[in-house]
């Protein structure tokens, strides 16, 4: 309702009329978004969590990430893209799309440190969980229009992330997954063994591994793999049934063995040169090939990933992926 102030009406119904017209737009198209943040799946459903993972640097994965969180987003599903790097690589992508945000929103830039301080303090003092369905995540995120996401805007403070633990990952992930907002999580964290990693590790449906046709690639895959399997078997063995393993910056044909005999590739992503002389951030994000080859991704994926909670019981399977 266009309102003068004085009318009996609920507040979050109401649209001060007296502002800026710039004001007033950006308020019609928030409020024409909100339905598009709440969960569309049927009661008792839940949230279809995705890590990007890799076993070394510089595979891709945020840029993969990014544009499977916009694709889903353009499909129709609810997402929230959530970047754990320790050094987030984001920005140079999002900045722009992020300061745009950040004008409706004064405290945005903390939204990720608050949420994990109210997340300690909730356990320290009443021994549980934060109560995701009450509290929401509307206070702590931002929207990302050209991502078609909501995002968290990128910590400044290296040493919060540096901090955090796999426990406290994994109540992150809880609290983001219970509170009922979101359809899919897209998760980007670093390739290590830090509590962040494990954390992502433990909580993920399902992963995109990411590979790079390179023999030494190749081969820091299976280190990582054979540590996994000596020294987390239960978590290895698990990692295994909910990965997908795709080669990134593919080339006409996969020149380089893989490490194992047993591991097989579910999917290529296309090499896009271009891309090397990024200069504007929506440039990384418009790419018509890799679009179309990440469509396919989380199709794949997401499918996959509603049948798995169905035979779970988690949800009942209703296909809404359409391309």
């Amino acid at each position: 309702m266009l309102s003068e102030g004085m009318e009996e009406v609920d507040e979050a119904k109401r649209l001060m009329k007296y502002q800026p017209l710039p004001a007033l737009l950006d308020a019609v198209m928030h409020a024409c978004r909100q339905p598009r943040r709440k969960k569309v799946h049927h009661s008792g459903q839940e949230t279809l969590s995705i890590g990007v993972v890799s076993a070394s640097g510089g595979s891709g994965k945020t840029a993969v990430a990014l544009h499977m969180a916009k694709q889903l987003g353009l499909a129709g599903y609810a997402v929230l893209y959530l970047n754990l790097e320790t050094l987030d690589s984001t920005l140079p992508f999002l900045e722009k799309g992020l300061i745009r945000s950040g004008q409706r929103h004064p405290d945005a830039e903390t939204g990720l440190s608050r949420l994990l301080y109210d997340l300690k303090v909730g356990r320290k003092e009443s021994g549980k969980q934060l109560q995701a369905q009450s509290k929401g995540v509307d206070g702590y995120v931002v929207r990302h229009e050209a991502l078609r996401s909501d995002v968290f805007w990128p910590l400044s403070n290296r040493k919060e992330l540096l901090q955090m633990t796999r426990e406290d990952t994994s109540n992150l992930l809880r609290y983001l997954t219970d509170c009922g907002q979101y359809d899919v999580l897209i998760l980007d964290g670093d390739s290590g063994w830090d509590g962040r990693s494990e954390g992502v590790l433990d909580a993920a449906d399902a992963f995109v591994w990411l590979v790079e046709d390179d023999i030494s690639a190749m081969h820091r895959w299976g280190q990582w793999l054979q540590h996994a399997e000596r020294t987390k078997p239960d978590l290895y063995e698990s990692m295994l049934e909910r990965s997908r393993f795709v080669v990134n910056k593919y080339r006409d044909n996969v020149v380089n063995a893989l490490p194992r005999p047993d591991l097989h590739l579910d999917a290529v992503l296309p090499y896009i040169p271009s891309w090397k002389q990024l200069s504007q951030e929506e440039v990384m994000l418009s790419s018509p090939i890799f679009q179309r080859e990440v469509k396919r991704l989380c199709a794949m994926l997401v499918q996959d990933g509603e049948e798995e909670l169905k035979q779970t019981g988690r949800i009942q399977k209703q296909d809404r992926w359409a391309l």
